[in-house]
C-alpha cells in the first residue's frame, strides 16, 4: 500500500480508477455549421458545453447591447462609436466561434481560453453598465 505504481509494469494505481472520457465525434464541417446556427452550439456538440454557453452568452450580450443602444434613439458620437465596437465584437464572436469549433473538431486547440473569454465577458458587462449610466445622464440632461 506504500507504492504509487506497480513494481512489475509501472502502471500508477490511480490510473485503474480513471475512466476514459469519450468526447462526441463531430465532423469539422458539422461543428462549423452548428456554430453558424448560433455561437456556442458547435462547442456544445463537441462536448465543451461550458465553453459553448460562454460563447453564446457573449454573443447575446454584444449583439443585444448593439440593438438596445442602436434602437434607443439616443444619438451622440460616443454612442455611435460604442455601437460600432459592439457590432464588431458580436461579429468577431460569431465568426470566431464557428472557426474555433471547426478547428477543435479537426483536432486543434481553441483560440481563446475559458479564462480570457471570462474577462472579455466581464469587460462587456462593464461597458453595458457604462452605457446605461451614459443614457440615464443624457435623458436627465435633455
Amino acid at each position: 500500500m506504500e507504492l504509487d505504481a506497480c513494481r512489475v509494469c509501472g502502471t500508477p494505481f490511480g490510473q485503474l480508477l480513471q475512466q476514459d472520457q469519450q468526447l462526441p465525434s463531430v465532423s469539422p464541417r458539422d461543428a462549423l455549421l452548428w456554430s453558424l446556427t448560433f455561437p456556442g452550439i458547435g462547442h456544445a456538440k463537441l462536448g465543451r458545453t461550458g465553453e459553448g454557453i460562454a460563447r453564446g452568452t457573449l454573443f447575446v450580450l454584444t449583439f443585444g447591447l448593439t440593438l438596445v443602444v442602436g434602437l434607443s434613439g439616443v444619438s451622440s458620437a460616443a454612442l455611435t462609436g460604442v455601437v460600432l465596437v459592439l457590432l464588431t465584437c458580436a461579429f468577431a464572436v460569431y465568426a470566431g466561434s464557428a472557426w474555433e469549433a471547426y478547428r477543435i473538431a479537426d483536432g486543434g486547440e481553441p483560440f481563446v481560453s475559458a479564462r480570457v473569454l471570462l474577462w472579455i465577458t466581464v469587460g462587456v458587462v462593464m461597458l453595458a453598465v457604462a452605457l446605461l449610466a451614459t443614457s440615464v445622464m443624457s435623458v436627465r440632461a435633455g
